[in-house]
């Protein structure tokens, strides 16, 4: 069941924090939030970079020499998405996907609930944690096979051929990191004093909706989901997008937000046990 809430009511009278997997996320996804007067705490949980400076997959697509450069200009770029907001930032030395040499560690979960949790305990008011859904399309078995033998970097010559074909399929490929994300915080969450909120993630939604993780992600904690539409202010949104040079056209690629095309409402969920509402 949907509703719509003005951004004022989401999460109205609680300390926020919104959980940006990169270094964008938040402000692609989230302006009902961040566009609000009354601070809240966002954190980037993959703004680390490896020991060494290397080059690396989506680094080089986005016309970087190394990573080192590629994390100057982006933390640059979030720090002036966030310019005049009253808004606290974040950020944890955790990694991106492409910066691992194999599957993540369990230490990357500890090192993020911990400091959920350290949140947590910091906050006088009802704590809400907002994550995100998990929204795009799925790699088939075939795309499975083609990253487990090939790798990352055909993985991204693959996309680049697809969207020429249709540009909307732009970032359709659900973000592991995404999921990762998702998974260790509503799983740590879930049934404690936090309420969760789950958002759906630009540009990811629009090849496929965020109800089908967001009902997933319910069933598999056997929680009750509240669905909140919240339209926003686009124009605001769109000036902060531009903040993000070097991501941006890799993330929107085809998809003619200036035009008109950015969606003008936000998708939440809460993850509610028991009977809790919402309003």
């Amino acid at each position: 069941m949907s509703h719509w809430w003005s951004a004022e009511q989401l999460g109205a009278g609680a300390a926020l924090l919104v959980v940006s997997p990169h270094l964008d996320d938040a402000a692609l996804s989230c302006e009902a939030l961040i566009g609000r007067a009354e601070p809240l705490d966002v954190v980037t949980v993959l703004a680390g970079r490896p020991d060494e400076p290397g080059r690396y997959s989506w680094d080089e697509f986005c016309g970087f020499t190394d990573s080192d450069a590629a994390m100057d200009a982006r933390i640059r770029e979030d720090d002036a998405a966030f310019e005049g907001t009253p808004h606290r930032l974040h950020r944890l030395p955790l990694r991106d996907k492409q910066y691992l040499a194999g599957p993540r560690q369990r230490h990357d979960a500890v090192a993020l609930t911990t400091w959920v949790d350290e949140w947590l305990a910091a906050q006088d008011r009802p704590p809400v944690v907002v994550v995100p859904v998990g929204a795009g399309l799925r790699l088939g078995r075939l795309g499975r096979i083609v990253r487990r033998f090939a790798g990352d970097r055909l993985m991204q010559h693959l996309r680049r051929w697809r969207q020429r074909g249709n540009p909307r399929l732009t970032g359709a490929t659900v973000s592991e990191d995404h999921v990762w994300v998702r998974d260790t915080l509503v799983d740590h969450l879930v049934g404690g004093p936090a309420t969760v909120l789950l958002y759906e993630e630009v540009p990811y939604l629009l090849a496929r909706r965020g109800d089908g993780a967001a009902g997933e992600v319910a069933t598999r904690t056997r929680a009750e989901l509240e669905h909140r539409d919240v339209a926003i202010d686009t124009d605001a949104k769109l000036r902060r997008l531009g903040c993000y040079v070097s991501q941006r056209h890799q993330l929107i690629g085809g998809a003619d937000f200036e035009s008109g095309g950015m969606p003008a409402v936000e998708r939440y969920w809460r993850l509610a046990p028991g009977s809790r509402s919402l309003s």
